[in-house]
């Protein structure tokens, strides 16, 4: 079974879409659990009339900390062998994604299985219109992220390394798939999974704090692997990490980011400006 998570905050204007694109999907092995954050519109109005029709959606509205606090409560609550999370204002791309998903994921052994998504409106890093992602190279990874809605997650992986970091608002689902990528597997598969719609939490919010842990992140993830030259985008980051560590008399752990630095030396660091929804 598919468990699909949608966290909600105040979302009347859009959650009917997002709701539809879900209940109408053609595998019958799926459930629903919408996390609402407290709406103060009548975003559990609308929910409440879709769990009354539909008996696979189940809602929560409680208090939390942020949509990625909303998520892991809604991961925790979940009966599914595979996890699928969809932001409120997003759809699904077609009545049959899931079942088409569903087949695909018959004997895959990985950690995550993900696709592409199309992007509506102005997301920053895609234009309108666009299929975004592709196939990802770990080279890729380290620059730019996974779109969230084209990504399935077998739930033994958050028993293995955990639940997204609530102290990233923006790139918590970054962190987790790059934390994925080095201690799992991800397998691409050749399909468009949703319609993701610009202008959510990453045009609104800075997340300083998951680029500046984003290089000893790396290294927690993938340990001396960050050596190979598909970590050479975060060059610049382990160089600075390097002259961190030596401030604070941390020799050892300042020679070996140093000796990293050295080996991307001249390569473009990751910028600031990436996919992060």
């Amino acid at each position: 079974m598919i468990s699909i998570i949608v966290p909600a905050y105040n979302s009347e204007k859009t959650i009917a879409a997002c709701l539809d694109s879900l209940v109408a999907q053609t595998l019958g092995e799926k459930e629903i659990i919408v996390m609402d954050g407290l709406s103060t519109d009548k975003t559990i109005d609308v929910i409440r009339d879709f769990a009354m029709r539909f008996p696979f959606v189940n809602y929560h509205s409680e208090k939390d900390h942020g949509i990625y606090d909303a998520i892991n409560k809604g991961i925790r609550a979940a009966k599914g062998e595979w996890i699928y999370i969809i932001g409120s204002d997003d759809r699904l791309f077609e009545t049959t994604t899931l079942e088409k998903v569903h087949t695909l994921m018959r004997g895959v052994n990985s950690g995550a299985v993900y696709g592409s998504v199309k992007v509506i409106g102005d997301a920053g890093w895609a234009a309108d219109g666009e299929i975004y992602g592709g196939e990802f190279t770990l080279e890729k990874l380290v620059q730019k992220n996974i779109c969230q809605q084209a990504v399935f997650y077998h739930r033994s992986l958050f028993e293995q390394i955990g639940y997204f970091n609530i102290n990233y608002p923006v790139c918590a689902d970054w962190d987790f798939i790059l934390h994925c990528a080095g201690k799992s597997s991800m397998k691409y598969i050749p399909l468009t999974i949703a319609e993701f719609y610009g202008g959510g939490t990453s045009k609104v919010v800075k997340e300083e704090r998951f680029y500046a842990e984003l290089a000893s992140n790396l290294y927690a993830y993938f340990g001396l692997r960050i050596f190979k030259k598909e970590f050479a985008p975060a060059g610049g980051r382990f160089e600075r990490l390097s002259q961190d560590y030596s401030a604070q008399g941390k020799k050892l752990k300042s020679y070996l980011f140093m000796l990293v630095a050295q080996k991307h030396k001249n390569q473009t660091p990751v910028s600031g400006k990436q996919a992060v929804d």
